[in-house]
């Protein structure tokens, strides 16, 4: 299995031994690397088992490869993801006010000198959709509320210029929506726009005069759609591209001029540059996992937690980050401190948090005070804890200050919102 250590311990253990052919004999072992640092040396490389010393941080890729003694040969590879030493910290959470109503899993967004609040769910015999938005005005530091189209949840969420897009997502139960709520922040208006396709999980990016709206569920109970509806803003206008596998709950980050659309069904990238008429793809050997998160800082790409569930309905959630570098293509992993799914992940002064879990539906990892917070500049991780356990907060971000509203606290639904420290 892959392996995972953390510095000082600078070695690990491959074991080939498990090798087998049901037709003949194994006559010779051969371990190599072929991916990672430079820094590594393989102490008996044509044995089945070998010790790797001198490693650093970054992902290796060790290949074995047997031969048996009529001269066919297999092989197979293993990834060591070397971390740093993760320090501790602690958070502080300060009461700022309140939301209009208790809910969770809401759509967050910050425009202009607005920060928003949309929709939700509180639970009833199903998870009941809401259609609030509370808006808090950070220069007259007051709060006022405003209602969506549809009462709905797990939207999609894009900002360009004065406007915020909340897209699609899951009404009261098991409805889909195709409805798009525009917020424009300069008149303090709202409008509805509508998807070629009613979906949840939508990846939602905007660039330029576009704003993309790619992939989700759309209850086909399939492996969701590739369809990327593409809005243009200026001219009010729709056009369609496809991801280049259908995907369920896919991510999209910006960086550079460019989107970079996940698929929780491959390890495929889909990158799309204005400048090109087609969608390029790359594989960053991403592991194959449903709600993970991400967030875009310098020239790096973070895709974070998520889960599979296997054949047996049972659900493992993950612990894994996936750090992709899209100038030089380097791919290395981090593990967080704990497994979650659907994380909010927000930036701050350059150090992104990786909050704790929010459920989907009715299921998601339990309640937890776990955070992890990564230092962009030092590149160091720290693991923080929060004073109550959360569970489906709302989290935003916004110059140097990080709100946390609703959820579960404790396991009560609140209506609380905090300021965040860390």
């Amino acid at each position: 299995p892959d392996q995972s250590i953390v510095l000082p311990v600078n070695t690990a253990t491959l074991d080939g031994s498990a090798s087998f052919d049901i037709s003949g004999t194994i006559v010779s072992y051969a371990w190599t690397k072929i991916s990672g640092p430079t820094s590594y040396t393989i102490s008996s490389p044509n044995q089945a088992t070998t010790t790797i010393t001198n490693l650093v941080e970054g992902t290796y890729g060790f290949r074995l490869n047997v031969m048996n003694n009529k001269g066919v040969s297999g092989d197979d590879t293993v990834f060591i993801s070397v971390d740093q030493l993760v320090g501790l910290c602690t958070t502080v959470l300060t009461p700022f006010g309140h939301l209009s109503t208790a809910r969770q899993n809401m759509s967050t967004a910050t425009v202009g000198n607005k920060v928003l609040f949309a929709g939700g769910y509180v639970f009833g015999n199903m998870a009941i959709g809401q259609t609030r938005v509370d808006i808090y005005d950070k220069v007259l530091q007051t709060w006022s509320t405003a209602e969506l189209s549809q009462p709905r949840f797990n939207m999609g969420v894009a900002v360009s210029g004065n406007k915020v897009f909340f897209a699609g997502g899951l009404v009261s139960g098991v409805g889909l929506s195709k409805k798009v709520d525009i917020y424009d922040a300069a008149t303090n208006s709202w409008s509805v726009i509508s998807l070629s396709v009613a979906r949840q999980g939508i990846a939602a990016a905007a660039l330029g005069d576009k704003v993309f709206f790619a992939g989700g569920d759309d209850g086909s109970y399939g492996d969701g759609t590739d369809i990327i509806d593409i809005y243009t803003i200026s001219t009010n206008t729709w056009s369609t591209k496809h991801l280049s596998s259908y995907s369920y709950s896919p991510t999209a980050t910006v960086i550079n001029n460019k989107i970079y659309f996940t698929s929780d069904q491959s390890g495929i990238v889909d990158i799309y540059d204005e400048s090109v008429p087609y969608l390029a793809s790359i594989d960053i050997q991403n592991a194959s996992r449903v709600y993970t998160s991400n967030i875009g800082a310098g020239n790096m790409i973070f895709w974070a937690g998520g889960e599979t569930t296997n054949a047996n309905g049972q659900t493992t959630y993950s612990k894994q980050v996936n750090i992709f570098d899209v100038i030089t293509g380097n791919n290395i992993y981090h593990q967080l401190s704990e497994a979650r799914s659907a994380i909010p992940i927000v930036i701050k002064n350059n150090k992104i948090l990786f909050f704790t879990s929010s459920p989907v539906y009715y299921t998601g990892p339990p309640a937890s005070n776990k955070v992890d917070v990564y230092d962009v500049n030092s590149k160091s991780w720290l693991a923080c804890t929060l004073p109550q356990t959360f569970r489906g907060s709302g989290v935003v971000s916004t110059g140097d200050k990080v709100f946390v509203a609703g959820g579960l606290v404790n396991g009560t639904l609140t209506d609380q919102v905090w300021l965040l420290d860390y």
